[in-house]
């Protein structure tokens, strides 16, 4: 797919050639401060940047509570051992 930025009186927009229109860069997750620039899985575009929500950081391309993630428990890829919990990273 061809992206077009144009711009708005708001700030600038992609727009797929053969798409649809309207995406802003600055709100939108799919297109979050550049043309087809994803944010991870539970975050928002908030002013041109992916933010997870308080609390949560990017872990293996989503935001994770990594206090209570058993996949990353204090730090992104590290697993309890089974059958163990995480408390508190």
């Amino acid at each position: 797919m061809v992206w077009l930025v144009t711009t708005y009186e708001g700030g600038l927009r992609c727009r797929a050639v053969h798409g649809p229109s309207g995406a802003t860069l600055v709100t939108d997750a799919a297109n979050c401060g550049a043309c087809a620039a994803r944010c991870a899985t539970g975050a928002a575009c908030v002013a041109g940047a992916c933010e997870c929500p308080a609390g949560q950081q990017v872990c293996a391309g989503a935001c994770v509570d990594v206090s209570s993630s058993r996949a990353h428990c204090g730090a992104c890829g590290n697993a309890c051992a089974a059958g163990l919990g995480c408390a508190n990273g």
